[in-house]
């Protein structure tokens, strides 16, 4: 979900890599919900800010 100034978004799904040796959210996975999902909700004043926690790094 995206939360910042009068704007919230919808929850996206993150769902498992079952090609993966663990099964979980994947750099893959992530980088599809981004290429999906950040376009609908930014504008040119946007910033996007992650905080590199081990599923955001690519």
């Amino acid at each position: 979900a995206t939360i910042r100034y009068n704007v919230t978004s919808e929850l996206v799904p993150c769902y498992s890599d079952l090609d993966s040796k663990r099964q979980g959210v994947t750099a893959r996975v992530y980088k599809e919900i981004l290429e999906e999902e950040l376009l609908k909700l930014i504008d040119p004043n946007t910033i996007f800010i992650q905080d590199n926690a081990p599923i955001h790094t690519l």
